[in-house]
């Protein structure tokens, strides 16, 4: 089970733009079957969200985890701005799970990344899609976040997570009008704990505009 949520906010008045990624850290691997019960292996420390140059990625997805650290690897040796790095992210991705063998009772890859980034004073946000059942649709959208307001992406099992999402929206449109750091990282934070009661929560990473 992945949850990630990914936030990039312009404030109001002279509050500094800033992007925020937060995720659960539990890994699930069905190691064997005996007797026709899974055999898990679980990993509460598992890494999901990684640095890259000045961005931060979080990935989610039916995948050979293997990707995760072999994708960061290439990206921190050709680090570009933002949609250059959404671009060369996405031909990696298709061309290495082109060529990556499904495992037995695997028939198909699927991977979603949010990519958060602060550049030219204001925050941008993408979402990177590659579906070996859908590849017309497989692509990216980036968001720049140049006017007051948020735009926020959630990836991972969120088919069932619609109202937290838009009480995450709501509390920080009612609530948190001036889009405090502090408090949009509290309701991210909320978001997760409410989802994962009993999985542990990574520290939320946040970047801003800087001096």
């Amino acid at each position: 089970m992945t949850m990630i949520i990914g936030v990039a906010v312009k404030p109001k008045g002279s509050r500094k733009p800033f992007f925020l990624m937060g995720s659960e850290s539990r890994k699930i691997d069905v190691v064997d079957i005996v007797d026709g019960k899974y055999i898990l292996d679980i990993n509460d420390d598992f890494k999901k969200i990684y640095d890259v140059g000045d961005k931060l990625i979080g990935f989610a997805g039916r995948v050979p985890s293997e990707i995760f650290d072999d994708l960061t690897n290439f990206l921190n040796e050709n680090l570009c701005n933002m949609e250059k790095t959404c671009e060369i992210a996405s031909d990696f991705v298709k061309q290495y799970l082109s060529k990556t063998e499904m495992p037995e009772g695997v028939d198909y890859w699927r991977i979603r990344a949010i990519i958060g980034s602060m550049e030219k004073g204001f925050a941008q946000i993408a979402i990177l899609t590659f579906d070996t059942r859908d590849l017309l649709n497989s692509g990216y959208v980036l968001k720049n976040q140049e006017n007051y307001g948020f735009a926020v992406e959630f990836i991972g099992d969120t088919r069932k997570t619609e109202d937290l999402q838009t009480k995450f929206k709501n509390n920080n449109l009612v609530k948190n009008k001036n889009l405090t750091m502090l408090e949009v990282q509290k309701y991210a934070d909320e978001y997760l704990k409410i989802l994962l009661k009993d999985m542990q929560i990574n520290v939320i990473r946040t970047q801003n505009s800087g001096n």
